[in-house]
């Protein structure tokens, strides 16, 4: 199970563990394609938004910062 955050919008630089960063928001913790609800990859600079209520998944062992 991962980590509580609060909503808001994050900010990574790039990078991680693979070269390569990804994020997907779902409205409830089952992370299946039907709960899917937003998300993106990228190897630079790159914005993931949660709103209050859903789940977000990072992965790529990138750091994000929250900004808003």
């Amino acid at each position: 199970m991962g980590t509580d955050v609060a909503a808001g919008r994050y900010k990574t630089s790039g990078g991680g563990d693979i070269g390569m960063c990804g994020w997907a928001t779902y409205s409830n913790a089952s992370t299946t394609y039907d709960s899917y609800v937003d998300g993106g990859t990228s190897s630079g600079q790159m914005y993931a938004t949660a709103k209050s209520g859903q789940y977000l998944e990072l992965v790529g062992g990138c750091t994000w910062t929250k900004v808003s």
